[in-house]
């Protein structure tokens, strides 16, 4: 039952919410795979494939450098993403700071002062 791992620096992807009971904040919830197409990806010739961790793996590459190189807790991260669509929303920030956004906008569209993703990345980068 024990991971024997630095909860700080642990990612468990699951696409059962019954499963997080143990460490629910180090869990990213996925829909789950169903071998069915994607009603928009009916036309393409994989349109079976399952892409959702796929589609993850910008912010996952993201979290890893994050928590090995900046030290920050991957559960922090992880709070700030939950219940959204990770994906979505994190290309959202990479497009904030490729805009020229140096801050986060909030939800009501407000920029607010916390460093995003990318702005941490950048200044571990700096610093190293």
């Amino acid at each position: 039952k024990h991971l024997t791992r630095q909860l700080s620096k642990t990612v468990v992807i699951d696409c059962n919410k019954r499963n997080t009971s143990q460490q629910p904040e180090n869990y990213l919830l996925v829909t789950p795979f169903t071998g069915e197409a994607a009603p928009e990806a009916a036309a393409a010739p994989a349109a079976s494939e399952d892409d959702v961790l796929v589609k993850h793996i910008p912010f996952l590459v993201n979290l890893a450098c994050l928590a090995y190189v900046k030290g920050v807790d991957v559960r922090e991260e992880l709070k700030r993403y939950e219940g959204a669509d990770v994906p979505a929303k994190f290309a959202d920030e990479v497009r904030q700071i490729k805009g020229g956004r140096g801050t986060r906008a909030s939800a009501t569209g407000a920029v607010t002062g916390t460093p995003t993703v990318w702005e941490r990345m950048r200044s571990s980068r700096g610093s190293s």
